[in-house]
């Protein structure tokens, strides 16, 4: 058994039209695809006794790449309080052009930026910057912009 690529990144997410405002009208994401599921075999997938699932596939922009939210209409559950330091925890980085100019979009639309960018020091990307927000609910994002190609 080989693993051949990653598929798509999954995010559970409390509500879809507030989550589609952040990663289609800020980040510029396309809607590949969105449906409800409704059937025994994602219950038993995900060891439930019931499954009903608001689901999106969203394009990343200029890529082949799939993130899929997941908004549960059953089982409700409590939401988590996500951290990058806590094991369980997950994050999301994409490599974006004209980081400053995204994160003011973010601040204006009122997503919580963690602190202003920072230029990385050590290592392969040395002189690329980095910034983290907050997706509406709580889910790190990372942004990470390649330092300018020197002449």
């Amino acid at each position: 058994m080989t693993v051949t690529r990653l598929g798509h990144t999954g995010l559970t997410i409390a509500d879809m039209d507030r989550s589609l405002g952040f990663y289609r009208g800020i980040l510029g994401f396309d809607v590949v695809s969105r449906r409800v599921i409704d059937a025994p075999w994602l219950a038993q997938l995900l060891g439930l006794d019931a499954a009903v699932v608001d689901a999106a596939d969203l394009a990343v922009p200029g890529a082949d790449q799939v993130l899929q939210l997941f908004a549960f209409a059953v089982p409700s559950v409590e939401a988590v309080s996500p951290s990058m330091s806590a094991p369980g925890s997950v994050h999301v980085a994409f490599v974006v052009d004209g980081l400053r100019d995204l994160l003011g979009r973010c601040a204006e639309a009122g997503i919580a930026v963690l602190a202003p960018p920072v230029m990385i020091t050590t290592g392969v990307n040395t002189g690329g910057t980095l910034a983290c927000v907050t997706d509406p609910d709580g889910i790190i994002v990372e942004f990470f912009e390649a330092p300018a190609p020197q002449a």
